[in-house]
């Protein structure tokens, strides 16, 4: 994750420093949704064959970086919206013992939590939540994603790296409330 100023008044540190410390889960997260909704999504099971739909689901070894732009674009909307008070702390929160028992139910390795100050818990929680969610919900960006890390194999060529900058332009167009800091 690069951690960088993405748009105006993008000053945020500890959510910035919570996406840092969940970067690999979150990469993980952003590839097995897009990978698991691909391959089971009847209508993409149209145009391509078993075979195929099974050598995608074995896939398991991409590279990072193609999947590293549309991560921290997404980690912008999530620090954007936290800012304008959108995942407030609920009064009735989830306690911590929970929270670790959900992470748990996801991934392997909870370490990360403690790299987490616990009083920001909860927003690991509710980032992991956005970031499945918001996936889930665009198919235009599971597209990209996919044509990044399985059609291309996972490989940085051309393709791949189109396909990953597309991902990114998905989110930025669909978030234009945001006033992301024009880059390049």
């Amino acid at each position: 994750m690069l951690v960088c100023i993405e748009f105006t008044n993008d000053n945020y540190e500890a959510l910035k420093d919570l996406q840092y410390e969940m970067y690999s889960y979150s990469i993980s997260t952003i590839f097995t949704t897009a990978q698991n909704i691909y391959t089971n999504n009847t209508f993409s099971r149209l145009y391509i064959t078993d075979d195929k739909a099974e050598t995608y689901k074995s896939i398991s070894n991409y590279d990072h970086r193609l999947l590293q732009n549309a991560h921290d674009t997404l980690a912008a909307v999530f620090r954007y919206k936290a800012s304008e008070g959108k995942f407030e702390n609920e009064l009735f929160r989830t306690d911590n013992a929970e929270i670790q028992k959900q992470f748990a139910s996801y991934y392997c390795d909870t370490n990360f939590l403690n790299k987490i100050p616990s009083d920001n818990w909860h927003y690991a929680i509710k980032w992991h939540d956005f970031l499945y969610e918001t996936i889930k919900s665009n198919i235009s960006f599971i597209k990209e994603i996919v044509n990044a890390t399985l059609i291309n194999s996972g490989i940085p060529n051309d393709d791949a790296w189109e396909a990953a900058s597309k991902a990114s332009s998905i989110i930025k167009e669909k978030y234009k409330e945001i006033p992301w800091i024009k880059t390049g």
